[in-house]
Order: C-alpha cells, then structure tokens, then sequence
C-alpha cells in the first residue's frame, strides 16, 4: 500500500511538471517581437523575423523565415561619388569636345555626386545632388577689324587685342523622385521610378589686362577689367527603370535608366537620357566601394532672343565611389 501511494505520488508529479513546463512554453510562445509578429517554426520556437534568430523554443535547430518578413522597417544607403566626366557637344553655338583624360584633367576643379536612397518594403524614395566646375584660363590676342561708325558698310580700322582670359563652367544639378519594385526575385529586383530634376547652370568670361592698340589718335588703352555671365535655371521630369542583382556574398551589380522630357512654349527644347551601370562591393555589414559607367545626353535651349543659352551636350565617365547602409 505504501509502495501504491509512493508511484501514485510520482506519477502526479510527473504530470505535474509536465503541465507546468507546457504552459511556460505556452507562454513563451506568446512573446511578440519588436514589430509586434510571431513566427513559430517547426519545432514550435518563437523567431525573430528582422534576422531569422531563435527568441524561444529549440535554440539547436535554424529557423526558416520566408517573403518580405525578413526586409521589415525602413533601409537607407548613402553613396558619395568621383565623376571622372568627358563632354562633347556644342553650348552657346560652339562646338566642344573635352577628354577626361588629355584636357579636363588639368581644367577640372570637381566633379562629384552625393545620393541618397531609402526603401520600406517595396517602395523607393531617392534624392540626388552633382556638382561639376570646370576652370581655364590663358593669354589670348590678335586682330579684328572694329567699324568706325554704325551705318551699315562703314570703314573699320584694325585694332589689336591683348588679355587674360578666364573661364568658369558652374553646374547644379538637384534630383527627387520615388519608385516601386514591380519584380521581387531572391537575387534579382526590377523597379519602375520617376521625379524630377533641376538644372542650374553658369559660365563666367572674364578678362583680365585688357589692352587694345589702335591707330592714332586713340593709341594704346589699358581697359577695365571686363566680366560677361551666361547662365539659365530649368525643371524637368523624368520617368525610368533600375535594376539589382546580387551576384554572392560580397558582390552586387546595379543598373539604371531614365528620360526626362519638358515641353510646352517656354522652352525651343528641354530633353534628357541617363544610363548608369555600378558594380558593389561590400566589404563589412555598413560599406561597400562601387566603381561603374555613367551616359547621358542634354539638349536644352531656352528659346530667348533677349538671354540665350543652349547646351547640347554629351557626358560620360567612369563613377567611383562609397556606399554607406544604415
């Protein structure tokens, strides 16, 4: 009878803790992560969906987490770039044509890119700024023929012309827009975007000891200094498409493409094509160093016979730069 009670007692106890450690497992499973979700995997354990770690349950055994859990909550990226930019076209009627290499490399001051991208599930927010100064300057001379007078088929004399002359090409250019990822692949994405981008561009002209020779009287003259500024502001929008793949641990290639077109009566023409392709690579969880190519084409004119100004150019280059992720 003793022995009954005994095993009775045991098996009771038995059951007992049993039930307790149920209801802490019960209770443990309840836990919620930070963004308020419960994921349980096979063997019952609470998971934590931002990284896949097991919070409760059989801590031996991986967690397989799936979708768009694991990319919950905003990411942003930061990336600073060297443009090392050549252009060729015409601006203001005139032809040019500059290597990076044999011209703008001694005439180049800056050329750089800031961006900024965040993402929040499948949707895409960027901004975007690039500086760009070219400078040069040189001794400049010879002889034009100057008229006398006004009237149409007046005499002229020759004057020759001797200076200093500097020229400064400034160029801003601000870019806003937003995007959504029409393809969601496990190592490829595809999104559709779209924003705008203002132009501000300025080129300065200045001569320094400027001095003309002409036939007596006048002689020789030492003039001012003389300064001429041509510059022009324009908005215009554009719609494209980007693309990432991820080729492994470490390495990330990247593309994008857009137009940008603006008509109406206030402009002759306003129009843009873009293209860019960057290789990543990402040494530590918050960097990575990218090196890639960048085209793109602008073709504008203002359309004023009080202020012209016209840039029809084409840029292209090599990119290097830093990403930063947080």
């Amino acid at each position: 009878h003793t022995l009954n009670q005994a095993l009775r007692a045991c098996t009771l106890a038995g059951a007992a803790g049993l039930a307790l450690h149920s209801g802490t497992a019960a209770a443990q499973a309840a836990v919620t992560n930070a963004d308020g979700t419960v994921v349980t995997n096979a063997e019952g354990a609470t998971v934590n969906t931002t990284d896949g770690t097991i919070v409760t349950g059989d801590t031996q055994r991986p967690a397989i987490v799936t979708g768009d859990e694991l990319v919950k909550g905003w990411r942003y990226e930061a990336s600073f770039y060297a443009w090392g930019k050549s252009i060729d076209g015409t601006s203001g009627g005139r032809d040019v044509d500059l290597k990076f290499i044999d011209d703008l490399l001694e005439m180049l001051d800056m050329a750089a890119m800031f961006r900024l991208e965040a993402e929040y599930g499948r949707w895409l927010l960027f901004g975007a700024y690039e500086y760009t100064k070219i400078g040069a300057n040189s001794n400049v001379g010879g002889t034009i023929d100057v008229p006398i007078t006004e009237l149409p088929g007046s005499p002229t004399v020759p004057v020759d012309i001797s200076t200093r002359a500097d020229v400064t090409d400034t160029q801003h250019m601000f870019e806003a827009g937003a995007g959504y990822v029409v393809v969601d692949g496990d190592n490829f994405d595809l999104a559709l975007h779209g924003g705008v981008r203002y132009y501000d561009f300025e080129v300065r002209l200045k001569f320094d000891r400027l001095t003309v020779i002409a036939p007596p009287p006048i002689g020789e003259r030492q003039l001012d200094n003389r300064k001429f500024v041509s510059d022009d502001q324009w908005w215009q929008p554009f719609v494209g498409a980007r693309f990432t793949s991820d080729l492994g641990k470490h390495w990330r290639l990247r593309g994008r493409a857009d137009y940008g077109y603006w008509g109406g009566s206030k402009y002759d023409n306003n129009e843009t094509w873009m293209a860019e392709l960057m290789l990543d690579w990402r040494f530590n969880d918050w960097g990575a160093v990218t090196l890639g190519y960048r085209y793109s084409e602008i073709d504008y004119d203002n359309g004023s016979s009080s202020s012209p100004f016209t840039y029809d150019m084409t840029e292209d280059g090599p990119l290097l730069g830093l990403i930063i992720h947080f």
